[in-house]
């Protein structure tokens, strides 16, 4: 028996961390530029946030030509676009952004450059309709934008996952195999990594006395799942006091 103390709100909050950065070490590898795979016949893809970069590039695998636009770590309200992105707009087949007031400046460069037939795919305000913005304290409804963070909820990156399939397939209907193929690792992987969080949360609301921990084996499987290793190794029940 192993005696194990942690903050509630702590061990959820780290439960959470685990949950983002999962879906990103899950994702594939995207290319910076594409100059020289023009002549391969694959779409081109651009995308703006390293969320939506990396959720596109599990969709995508090596079937497209995956650029992303706002580097990791960037904050992505405040960031510009510098001129060379209105190059890699103009070459775009599809644009993938969040929407929801994120990366407006980027979003109109995309308007202004991108090439006849491109489309421009706004994944957060397809999947979630205006009476359900979240506002809040960093959001304030008076500013008019809501809170576009959806991808941190597991759920939601399923969703566009989702969105990022539809539209693949409809754009290259010769990879829906692949891209459906793609989705559903995606969809297996970040559920596991939900029902851990919704696991862990439920534990943080319970009597610290609690003896059973049956969120540590439901973890273990959603690492397991980020691994690509499903029912590898034991994950047996562990107790706390």
């Amino acid at each position: 028996m192993s005696t194990y103390r942690q903050h509630p709100f702590r061990r959820a909050m780290s439960l959470l961390t685990m949950t983002v950065l999962g879906l990103l070490v899950i994702s594939g590898c995207s290319s910076n530029g594409g100059e020289s795979k023009a002549a391969d016949g694959r779409l081109r893809i651009v995308t703006t946030v390293a969320p939506i970069t990396s959720i596109t590039a599990n969709v995508v695998g090596d079937k497209a030509i995956v650029t992303g636009i706002v580097p990791e770590g960037t904050n992505s309200h405040t960031f510009e676009p510098p001129p060379s992105a209105a190059e890699v707009l103009s070459k775009a087949d599809v644009i993938f952004v969040n929407g929801l007031k994120l990366e407006d400046p980027t979003r109109e460069l995309a308007e202004q450059n991108k090439k006849s037939g491109a489309d421009i795919v706004e994944i957060g305000t397809t999947v979630l309709p205006e009476s359900d913005y979240i506002y809040d304290f960093s959001f304030p409804k008076e500013e008019g934008k809501p809170n576009p963070h959806l991808w941190t909820d597991p759920t939601y990156a399923i969703t566009y996952a989702a969105v990022i399939r539809d539209e693949m397939v409809k754009r290259d209907p010769g990879n829906k195999s692949a891209y459906q193929a793609n989705y559903a690792v995606f969809q297996r992987k970040s559920t596991a990594l939900s029902d851990a969080l919704r696991c862990s949360l439920r534990s943080a609301r319970r009597p610290a006395r609690a003896t059973r921990t049956p969120c540590a084996t439901t973890i273990c499987r959603a690492n397991q799942a980020a691994r690509s290793t499903p029912g590898s190794g034991s994950c047996a029940t562990t107790t706390r006091q």
